[in-house]
């Protein structure tokens, strides 16, 4: 029988995705948000009913009920209609419903998790395997943010919030990277890094564990399992290659320019030594595109199937997008919030625009990790000409934690630093202070989209 499943929130990037993999694969799906705006929706709103705001007339008894992991744990006012109905995360539904069956490669890590399932899976696909990916983030290649194919392989995104990748059996992981986020669940590095190791255990299968050399929390959860002796195949990979270090895949970068980085490969495993080229900049994204390297071989996918796939390779959505260029001045959007991501991302448009002026405007993501974090954002914006804070988006924070916008601004270690109460003002203010060649780079995670596309209209 066809099983019936209805998506409350069916407009945010997990769940958008989910719900059209599940519609492809042969479920009645149906859903509602309260935000019909959502760029996720474009994608499946032909095929899939969605309705406006929460309503339990909305859920028939019969439906598997799906939500995100905010109304499931914290069941917020507009969402009491859930309780009644069992409803499960999408990432359970995906692991328990849509993962039945196939062999599951995880991406997972504090950072770059997109745009290396992105990657990952366009090399996959350039290769023949024909995969079914559930990523976080529009792949431009396919204009939306999932595939379905008809093998057996299917590449997710496996986020690590609420620990909500335990709800998969992977037959293979890639660790980018383990970094103190989420401070509202994770209270300690050491939670988190449990965490991950819990992630870890549940490989199945082929058991096959590909991570980040250079990240030293990586490197604990490696040896941790290690000792374990759980059978698991663990690769290395590594930017920084040096004596004494025995990473399996180890990159040397041989140049970086506004085009992107120019790095060499040398493959433990057959002695060869390969050579790259990405045109994504920051050495951040040459790490990720080692991780998909290293997982590529091991699938025996050759060189020149991920040379030919980089060629034309420019990234994804949000992940310093060029929203546009008016009058000379470039205007990205970013989903960077993380103070590390923050401060990696503005190096990495500052490769791309050496001798530009970059303006960082900055939207915080809730009170509690601006808290948490406050250190890495007091150090993140030392390479930006100028900073602009714009008002903190809460999420799903109900108290301050004694954060302000003001008390930010005077912490963050740069001459230019500002900060004003709305987005109207920023962009009223902005445009005035930019000339040719400066660049404005728009980060966050909340509504900060929209603050880019104001900004590149007023100018």
């Amino acid at each position: 029988m066809i099983k019936k499943v209805h998506f409350m929130g069916i407009g945010g990037s997990g769940m958008s995705a989910v719900a059209g993999i599940a519609q492809e694969m042969g479920y009645k799906v149906d859903g509602c948000d309260i935000n019909l705006t959502s760029p996720y929706l474009a994608q499946i709103k032909d095929k899939i009913r969605i309705k406006k705001g929460h309503s339990p007339a909305h859920v028939n008894v019969e439906d598997i009920l799906v939500v995100s992991p905010a109304v499931y744990y914290k069941y917020p006012p507009e969402a009491e209609l859930a309780k009644n109905k069992n409803p499960i995360t999408w990432e359970k539904f995906l692991g328990t419903y849509l993962h039945k069956g196939k062999e599951v490669i995880a991406v997972s890590g504090t950072h770059g998790k997109s745009t290396t399932t992105a990657l990952l899976s366009l090399v996959f696909e350039a290769a023949g395997f024909d995969p079914t990916v559930m990523v976080g983030a529009k792949v431009r290649e396919w204009e939306k943010n999932y595939r379905v194919g008809r093998s057996n392989i299917f590449i997710t995104e496996a986020d690590e919030f609420y620990e909500n990748f335990l709800n998969y059996t992977p037959e293979a992981i890639i660790l980018t990277n383990v970094e103190l986020d989420h401070p509202e669940y994770f209270k300690k590095l050491g939670w988190l890094t449990n965490s991950f190791k819990k992630h870890v255990r549940s490989l199945v299968g082929k058991k096959i564990l590909v991570a980040n050399g250079d990240d030293l929390a990586v490197r604990k959860v490696v040896g941790a399992m290690a000792k374990q002796k759980l059978g698991i195949e663990t690769y290395t990979y590594t930017i920084r290659p040096a004596k004494g270090k025995h990473e399996d895949f180890r990159a040397k970068i041989l140049s970086r320019s506004p085009e992107g980085a120019k790095f060499k490969v040398f493959f433990k495993s057959t002695g060869e030594t390969e050579e790259f080229s990405t045109k994504l900049v920051g050495d951040f994204n040459v790490s990720n595109v080692m991780a998909v390297i290293a997982l590529s071989s091991l699938y025996s996918i050759k060189p020149a199937v991920i040379t030919k796939v980089l060629k034309n390779f420019t990234g994804i959505g949000r992940r310093m997008e060029l929203v546009g260029e008016k009058n000379g001045v470039f205007v990205y959007d970013d989903y960077a919030h993380h103070p590390t991501a923050i401060r990696e991302t503005i190096k990495a448009v500052k490769q791309k625009h050496p001798i530009s002026r970059i303006f960082a405007v900055v939207e915080p993501h809730s009170y509690s990790r601006v808290a948490k974090l406050l250190k890495g954002y007091t150090e993140a914006f030392s390479e930006a000409y100028s900073v602009i804070i714009a008002p903190i988006f809460k999420a799903r924070d109900t108290e301050n934690y004694g954060m302000s916008e003001e008390k930010l601004v005077g912490l963050i270690k740069n001459d230019r630093v500002n900060t004003y109460d709305s987005f109207d003002k920023i962009a009223e203010v902005l445009p005035k202070e930019l000339k040719k060649n400066d660049v404005v780079l728009v980060m966050g995670a909340g509504k900060s989209s929209d603050l880019a596309k104001m900004i590149i209209r007023a100018l």
